[in-house]
């Protein structure tokens, strides 16, 4: 139960750069400037750290539905371990990870592709690399896209075979992984009128929301259906910079 106690761990890393709490075990990951990590056990109030995991700033990360930690670093390193630090696979990017990304499943869940293993990376805000990781060798897939879209935004994963791709031109589009149709672009439209600074998925509501100047779009992922709304009040002010869906899909914060 909570207590509103204040306990510091001391990590005994500076400068840090990342945090993520495993969704399986009672675990803190703890990532520096440096790329050290320290792995926290909260239960065992026991603290494991490893130096070198990463060369340089370890920038973005997530633990899997497993319990493994998968970790990007400006090294252009992405690393996966397992709960205890031990490295079990490693992928080289041709840049800087901006982030990662997995199509998680359900418990029990069949699926038509086997995604549980398959990592997606925006690698520099140009291009998506897809990585499997049951290779003991993983040599990544990339996937290029029209230089007038601009640079990635974000991704998301809405369907084990599908992946949304927001970029800052406006653009809006929707890739297949399935072999048969590997790349191609299912939907694809300028969903914003001038640039767009963020974008959130709920799941719940297969519901993708957009900002950007003045404006906010959504897209319904099973109809492509679209609606935008501008804020002809905002005038000067500045654009609109992060949105994000409540859990539940029934308020959508932006600022």
């Amino acid at each position: 139960s909570s207590t509103g106690e204040v306990m510091p761990i001391g990590s005994g890393l500076k400068d840090l750069t990342f945090l993520a709490w495993s969704t399986t075990d009672d675990v803190l990951a703890i990532g520096n400037q440096k790329g050290g990590l320290v792995l926290y056990n909260d239960m065992q109030k026991k603290k494991e750290k490893f130096v070198g995991k990463h060369y340089k700033r370890i920038c973005c990360g997530f633990w899997t539905a497993d319990g493994n930690l998968v970790l990007g670093s400006v090294d252009n390193v992405i690393t996966v371990s397992n709960k205890h630090g031990e490295t079990l696979n490693q992928i080289n990017c041709l840049g800087e990870p901006m982030e990662i990304r997995m199509h998680q499943v359900e418990a029990g869940k069949r699926t038509v592709l086997d995604v549980k293993s398959m990592l997606s990376i925006n690698v520099g805000r140009k291009s998506i690399l897809l990585a499997d990781l049951k290779k003991e060798q993983p040599e990544p897939m990339e996937l290029k896209f029209n230089e007038s879209y601009g640079e990635i935004v974000g991704h998301v994963w809405t369907s084990e075979t599908n992946i949304l791709i927001g970029f800052a031109a406006g653009w809006a589009v929707i890739i297949s992984i399935r072999k048969a149709d590997m790349s191609e672009e299912l939907f694809c439209k300028q969903i914003l009128q001038y640039n767009m600074s963020d974008m959130s998925y709920c799941a719940s509501l297969k519901q993708a929301a957009f900002c950007g100047m003045r404006e906010i779009s959504s897209l319904d992922i099973p109809s492509f259906g679209t609606n935008s709304f501008i804020d002809s009040t905002r005038g000067l002010k500045p654009e609109y910079s992060s949105a994000k869906w409540s859990p539940d899909g029934q308020v959508l914060a932006t600022w």
